[in-house]
């Protein structure tokens, strides 16, 4: 197998008049001819290691928020890798951000004041997600659909076609989660319609999350 080989080059001229070239500046006479490049193999091995780094930094972070939410941690990893593949920073075209790719108004409504910020990111995130579990009773294809697309548009269209974003975003997580997955459609039972979630503070701060607006000043998620 053929691997370039990256060194500045520099030529001098030996005594004799003999032109060397040589990856060794040897005298004030050598000339830098070439700079090196960083070669692809570089370039990729800088971005793994920032990737590696970015895990080991925040996965503790998903461990502690998944065990407050009961979700499992490996599934929030899954997540994370094919929402912003773990660069805190990262901003989607339709304005998603952080680790969680959370959107503005969820964001909001979650009470995460600094989407950047991992700890609330991943927090609001988990919380989110646990919602959507809930919301579907369990049914982990549809949380994750609805993580993608909307709660409201797997309520009223619980079929993805092939080739959609939201199906290839199921399929990638719960590959790296657990293996190939196949996504099979199963249409939604009438049972399985939920009624909307409302978002409750009380008197002494608790956030609540409930589908009875018994309470005024909910907000309908």
């Amino acid at each position: 197998m053929y691997i370039p080989a990256n060194a500045d080059i520099y030529k001098y001229k030996t005594e004799d008049g003999t032109v060397v070239y040589t990856d060794t500046p040897l005298g004030k006479n050598a000339s830098l001819i070439l700079k090196s490049r960083k070669s692809p193999a570089d370039a990729f091995n800088g971005k793994y290691r920032k990737l590696y780094k970015n895990i080991r930094k925040y996965y503790p972070i998903v461990k502690k928020r998944a065990k407050e939410y009961s979700v499992d941690p490996d599934l929030i990893r899954a997540m994370i890798t094919v929402e912003s593949n773990w660069f805190p920073m990262a901003i989607s075209s339709k304005g998603a951000m952080g680790l969680m790719q959370l959107m503005p108004r969820t964001a909001k409504a979650l009470e995460v004041n600094n989407p950047f910020d991992p700890d609330e990111n991943i927090d609001g995130g988990i919380k989110y997600f646990r919602m959507l579990l809930d919301l579907f009773k369990g049914n982990l294809r549809y949380a994750l659909a609805a993580y993608n697309s909307g709660p409201t548009r797997v309520r009223s269209d619980s079929y993805f076609p092939e080739g959609s974003e939201t199906r290839r975003y199921v399929v990638k997580v719960l590959s790296i989660y657990g293996g190939e997955d196949k996504f099979e459609y199963i249409p939604l039972r009438r049972d399985l319609h939920p009624k909307p979630i409302y978002r409750l503070v009380l008197e002494d701060g608790t956030l609540l999350f409930t589908d009875t607006p018994h309470l005024s000043g909910g907000t309908n998620f």
